[in-house]
């Protein structure tokens, strides 16, 4: 137990028992100040008799009226005796202080961590790494979880029954292993699933892709309920190693961040994240709405949160208020402003398909075309970035 920690609970204790005095000297005034009743009580009785002696009153009007003065003037006296302020305030207050104390001293040792200090950056850092290697496997994560018994359509389960017999006769189809996992993943079968999928990054090798590995380690997390085990890890990180830019394996992974302890590798991944990629990502809205709470605990001061996609309520504002014309020469200026801070900068995957699909939706097919050559070359190592433009190539009209 730490000299800080003993001064601090001291000086706590000493504010609150000054508090509590204060408190019972303001109730002993307002209880002195109603108990002095019994001494009007008395003036009462003694104004009756003068009463009684001048015949103001009468002597059965005078035995009622005494004995109500006499049973109110008992039962203030009562009240007296049993006021809790009697006695010092400070007296009492100091032997609750006291006893708190000791109560505390008594009970710290036990509940409390005795001698521990505020953790330093490296200590929580390698306390992380420890729970990281230190995690349940796979197959024991899968272990703790019972899993209802799936309800699928009699037909599928047939297709499916049909499937699993004919890769029996064809142990090396990549098409037949991808097709089986999809359709144990959608049967709700998700450890079949990534069983499947393990036999597809076999089959293919050094030829596998980022999109093979990142549906291998989704299969996994699945069958986990969302827990990242150590195999989910290390299909993320291979599907990072062949696709840096892969939204999804970049959630995966601040996920991961978080479930080890560390909220500012969380923060960051995902603050990235929604700066960088798709907003119409379905799982950036959720991310989104923990990064202020994801900020506070990672210790950053004044978090912004991104603006979300598309203009602002001040650029749709103006925009209704413009003509036609001034409105098309607003929207080719926004697509102007993006496509000079891809030419300066460069940009994620998202705002290259943007900019494609702006462009064709203004007409400026050739624009919109040397974008996307330009943007095949930026992105020629990572498969998910080419899908995504490739969508918005056909999208702006330049592939069937």
């Amino acid at each position: 137990m730490t000299a800080q920690f003993v001064a601090f609970a001291a000086g706590l204790v000493a504010a609150t028992a000054l508090v509590c005095a204060l408190a019972l000297v303001w109730m002993r005034r307002r209880s002195a100040s109603g108990n002095a009743s019994v001494d009007v009580y008395k003036d009462q009785l003694r104004s009756l008799d003068k009463d009684l002696a001048r015949g103001v009153v009468s002597a059965e009007d005078f035995d009622s009226l005494r004995a109500e003065i006499g049973r109110r003037a008992l039962a203030a006296h009562k009240g007296e005796r049993a006021d809790p302020t009697q006695g010092h305030p400070w007296r009492v207050t100091l032997g609750v202080g006291a006893l708190a104390v000791a109560g505390a001293i008594a009970v710290y040792p036990s509940l409390g961590a005795p001698g521990a200090s505020d953790a330093p950056l490296a200590k929580r850092v390698a306390q992380s790494q420890d729970i990281r290697l230190n995690r349940i496997s796979q197959a024991a994560a899968e272990a703790q979880i019972t899993r209802p018994a799936a309800q699928a359509d009699p037909q599928d389960v047939q297709l499916l029954d049909e499937l699993r017999t004919a890769l029996k006769t064809r142990p090396t189809s990549v098409r037949g292993f991808a097709l089986l996992a999809d359709t144990e993943a959608r049967l709700g079968n998700p450890v079949a699933a990534h069983e499947a999928q393990a036999r597809v990054l076999a089959l293919r090798g050094a030829n596998a892709t980022a999109a093979d590995h990142q549906r291998y380690a989704e299969f996994l997390i699945v069958a986990a309920n969302g827990y990242v085990s150590p195999e989910a890890e290390a299909a993320l990180r291979e599907t990072l190693r062949r696709d840096p830019s892969a939204p999804l394996a970049r959630f995966r992974l601040g996920t991961l961040y978080g479930q080890i302890g560390r909220s500012d590798l969380q923060f960051r991944t995902w603050d990235r994240l929604v700066r960088e990629d798709d907003p119409a990502l379905p799982f950036m809205e959720f991310v989104r709405q923990q990064l202020p709470a994801l900020a506070e605990r990672a210790g950053v001061q004044r978090y912004a949160l991104p603006a979300g996609p598309g203009p602002s309520a001040d650029d749709i504002a103006a925009a209704q208020d413009l003509s036609d014309a001034d409105r098309q020469a607003m929207i080719e200026g926004m697509v102007g402003n993006l496509a000079q801070r891809l030419a300066d900068s460069g940009g994620p995957p998202a705002d290259w398909a943007r900019l494609i699909t702006s462009l064709g939706v203004l007409g400026r097919r050739d624009q919109a075309a040397a974008v996307w050559a330009e943007a095949q070359q930026t992105f020629a190592d990572a498969p998910a970035a080419l899908d995504l433009l490739a969508q918005a190539a056909q999208t702006a009209g330049l592939t069937p």
